[in-house]
């Protein structure tokens, strides 16, 4: 992504990664500043992102992303931990409204609803969000694990792993 500013042309780098699989798509990025809203939209309505969750403190008005009609969730939890359960629930809850719909996958024009995910370097809190959609959709904690790992080099620290691979003994039935 780039952008005009005074004439020259500066480079706005969110490091990006999107992960796919037949039931979901994530764009899991480091989180943009005030400045780089307008880019970061750009970005966002490339990938058909229709809801940004900012697992971190707000480093930028949500104004212009929701007139675009993204909405945006703001689940802030410790850096380095693993998220509450109330943020777990809701999480499980936005992945089952955003996806439980019926598509066409063999329809030429389909693009599938994204959920873009940041937290402030990329690396941790969003990555082991999307890490537990995976699991709880059927992947196992270790292929969840390699899979970000491919798609985001340094995701996810020690304890974040550790979660990750506890996280199976503790998944209930789920239709995500």
């Amino acid at each position: 992504v780039s952008t005009q500013s005074t004439g020259t042309k500066m480079s706005i780098h969110f490091e990006e990664s999107l992960i796919r699989t037949p039931k979901f798509s994530f764009l899991i990025t480091k989180g943009p500043s005030k400045e780089c809203v307008k880019a970061y939209l750009r970005l966002l309505q490339e990938h058909n992102v229709v809801a940004v969750v900012r697992t971190c403190e707000p480093s930028y008005p949500t104004s212009l992303l929701e007139e675009h009609g993204i909405t945006v969730y703001d689940w802030d939890f410790p850096d380095g931990r693993a998220p509450p359960k109330s943020i777990i629930v809701k999480w499980i809850r936005l992945l089952q409204d955003t996806y439980d719909e019926l598509t066409d996958d063999n329809d030429p024009d389909f693009k599938p609803k994204t959920i873009a995910v940041h937290c402030v370097a990329g690396l941790g809190r969003a990555p082991l969000l999307v890490g537990i959609a995976l699991i709880r959709s059927g992947m196992t904690p270790v292929k969840a694990v390699e899979l970000i790992r491919s798609k985001r080099k340094g995701a996810l620290n020690n304890a974040q792993l550790k979660y990750l691979l506890k996280y199976k003994n503790s998944k209930k039935t789920c239709n995500i």
